[in-house]
């Protein structure tokens, strides 16, 4: 399922110059908002970054 959520969010209807752009775009799109921002249901739709806050 993130595969397919990453693919709505971040690439669709997008032109990259280049494999490197693309790889650049992802990985900040993972470790930025996916991982940071993002709410997740299984947390409680809370970011993992406020999940972590509060029960970590």
């Amino acid at each position: 399922m993130p595969v397919i959520r990453l693919k709505v969010e971040l690439v669709c209807a997008r032109t990259f110059e280049s494999k490197e752009t693309v790889k650049s775009e992802v990985l900040e799109n993972i470790e930025i908002f996916y991982n940071r921002v993002r709410m997740h249901s299984v947390l409680g739709y809370v970011s993992p970054a406020e999940y972590e806050l509060k029960y970590v």
